[in-house]
């Protein structure tokens, strides 16, 4: 039987779903990484926050949170989580890129009218 390297399946799995997520926010190329372990990943994102206007931005993901909008620090410090994206651990990518779009945009998300339902 051939060897089936589970950790290199998930690496996969979570470069795809990431690419997902980069192109439901209109962003072209490789602006991300992916980590085999612990499993986790970063997205560079191309706008600013408003408070933050000398900062870049990223969505960070992990296993046990899921995503995260995080500022980039100086030096090699990690990003500091300001916003935690409250759709799961691996939430559509539409939803993720929703939840980011209006972070930089300083707009509150918004309900899922549908979740009322």
């Amino acid at each position: 039987m051939l060897g089936v390297d589970f950790a290199e399946t998930e690496v996969n799995e979570l470069r795809r779903y990431v690419r997902m997520v980069a192109g439901a926010l209109g962003q072209q190329g490789d602006s991300f990484y992916v980590q085999a372990t612990p499993l986790a990943a970063y997205l560079a994102l191309d706008g600013r926050l408003a408070a933050f206007p000398d900062r870049d931005v990223a969505l960070i993901w992990d296993e046990q949170h899921g995503w995260a909008l995080a500022l980039e620090t100086e030096g090699n410090e990690d990003p500091v989580v300001i916003s935690r994206c409250p759709d799961g651990i691996r939430p559509a990518p539409r939803d993720v890129a929703a939840f980011a779009v209006s972070r930089l945009m300083g707009v509150p998300r918004l309900p899922d009218p549908q979740a009322a339902a």
